[in-house]
């Protein structure tokens, strides 16, 4: 699957009198308190704020990351994380016309 968001640059004097939400843009860090409306978890408790796995309430803390999510969540569920997450480099694809491969010389 591949993934693209496109940009506009402007000038910060060129908003067209536009409101902007005061929200911070954190990579990879979710921005939501653990067991809040916007965290919507409201199960048992699952790990530590280091991914841990416990049984014990007063040590189930969320780590704010990805990983958190998926370990109350599930792995292939809608997760309500409040953050961006950014796509690892290494998992990056490059995608080659077709034009291109055909001019490419090998030696």
């Amino acid at each position: 699957m591949i993934k693209q968001a496109t940009f506009e640059l402007a000038s910060p004097a060129e908003t067209d009198n536009a409101k902007i939400p005061l929200l911070m843009i954190t990579s990879d860090v979710c921005i939501w308190q653990y067991r809040s409306p916007q965290c919507g978890y409201t199960g048992g408790p699952v790990a530590d704020e280091f991914d841990k796995p416990t049984n014990d309430r007063k040590r189930d803390k969320c780590s704010h990351c990805i990983r958190g999510c998926k370990l109350r969540f599930g792995e292939n569920a809608v997760l309500p994380f409040g953050g961006f997450q950014v796509q690892p480099v290494w998992e990056l694809i490059m995608i080659i016309p077709d034009k291109l491969k055909r001019n490419t010389v090998t030696r």
